[in-house]
């Protein structure tokens, strides 16, 4: 049986949730902190899920209906998240995570309209070499995956410097 989107939102959900209450908990300087994973302020990973939650939201609205996805490759997205997490200037915490909360609640809006049907339906990614995808794969490895991964990373980052 097909996972439901209310089940996905509940995991979405409870990944941004533990993400928003690691950075409610840090002070500025771990804000400031390098990670080893990334390379990036702790900050800028943050920002970056965030930022990367609306792109998300549009794959899976593309994916579910039939719509064209985009050309958009890896090279292009690394060299978004370049300029996001190196060149950009320095990212407020408060408003980091307004922007967080905001956009998780609009991915779980998309994931929760979606139909076992629009789950079900599958494209080609040009982002991952034109491997296939469910809207439902997505979801899981790409959109939920990419928080956790990323909050993974601040926690191990938070934790060398205890």
């Amino acid at each position: 049986m097909i996972e439901a989107s209310s089940d996905l939102t509940q995991r979405l959900n409870l990944a941004i949730a533990d993400l928003v209450r690691m950075v409610e908990r840090m002070d500025e300087r771990q804000w400031r902190l390098i990670s080893r994973e990334e390379g990036w302020r702790v900050g800028s990973i943050v920002n970056h899920v965030s930022l990367a939650l609306v792109f998300h939201a549009d794959m899976i609205l593309r994916i579910a209906s039939g719509r064209e996805l985009g050309a958009t490759t890896m090279r292009d997205i690394h060299e978004i998240n370049r300029t996001n997490a190196v060149d950009a200037p320095p990212i407020l915490r408060e408003d980091t995570l307004d922007q967080l909360r905001r956009h998780g609640q609009r991915v779980s809006r998309v994931i929760q309209r979606l139909s076992p049907e629009q789950l079900e339906r599958s494209a080609a990614l040009p982002l991952f070499d034109g491997q296939v995808f469910t809207t439902l794969e997505l979801i899981n490895a790409v959109v939920i995956g990419h928080v956790e991964a990323h909050s993974r990373s601040v926690r191990a980052t938070l934790a060398g410097v205890a």
